[in-house]
């Protein structure tokens, strides 16, 4: 299900209208894939803030096992990654360095499981009367490059190369990471999101973003009043 799409905005260089294009992209192929799923929710262009932090996270996928945070990526050339996980890509036949979308990834997770923790007395049950945090949840990162992007996956480490898709791909990778994850293991089961718990975290992820153009106060579910909560999970 789609909970949130990409936020209207001016796409004034080329550059930036590269990125959209990516963006919409990506945006297309999990709607095909996830558009009719009632267990798994896809937020679009999620601009979240904590302490005097802010993330921007192109796509955020949420199931009841965990998260997988996108980075879409324009890339019209060709991408390497070498064994230091430094990355590089060729501009008009030249290389050049590049950072790494998979360690902005990571910054937006570190901050989204942040709050999340912060706020994890009003969006998660308590277990046994124990309070339950975000910590063992399946957290995932993914780069979603351009379809016209040439990747060299001869040096790129095995790790990173899963990570490193092309748009066209994600629906089915993301696809294949919630399986993996919803099998699990039975020496180290990763605790699940009940239906509530669902219900909760779309819910205020949503009313947690923050548009570029007019910025809103952070709002807590607590806050809310029960006339004020759209149910985003189906009966």
């Amino acid at each position: 299900m789609i909970t949130k799409d990409r936020d209207s905005k001016i796409d004034n260089s080329l550059q930036q209208k590269a990125g959209a294009k990516v963006e919409q992209d990506v945006a297309f192929y999990l709607r095909r894939e996830f558009g009719d799923a009632n267990d798994v929710f896809i937020i679009n262009d999620l601009r979240i803030q904590f302490k005097n932090e802010t993330a921007q996270i192109d796509h955020l996928v949420l199931y009841n096992k965990g998260f997988i945070i996108i980075e879409s990526k324009s890339i019209r050339g060709e991408v390497k990654v070498n064994n230091q996980l430094e990355w590089s890509r060729t501009v008009r036949g030249k290389w050049t360095g590049m950072p790494s979308p998979i360690e902005q990834a990571k910054l937006q997770t570190k901050l989204l499981k942040a709050l999340l923790n912060d706020n994890a007395k009003s969006l998660l049950d308590r277990i046994a009367f124990v309070q339950a945090y975000f910590g063992g949840r399946c957290w995932d990162q993914l780069c979603a490059a351009s379809n016209d992007a040439l990747i060299d996956r001869t040096s790129i480490p095995k790790d990173i190369s899963k990570k490193l898709i092309k748009a066209e791909s994600i629906g089915s990778c993301v696809k294949s990471l919630i399986k993996k994850h919803r099998v699990g293991s039975i020496l180290n089961p990763n605790p699940t999101f009940n239906r509530d718990e669902l219900y909760r975290l779309v819910h205020f992820l949503n009313e947690q973003h923050v548009p570029t153009s007019s910025p809103a106060p952070k709002v807590h579910l607590a806050e809310l009043s029960e006339t004020e909560k759209v149910d985003l999970v189906p009966a």
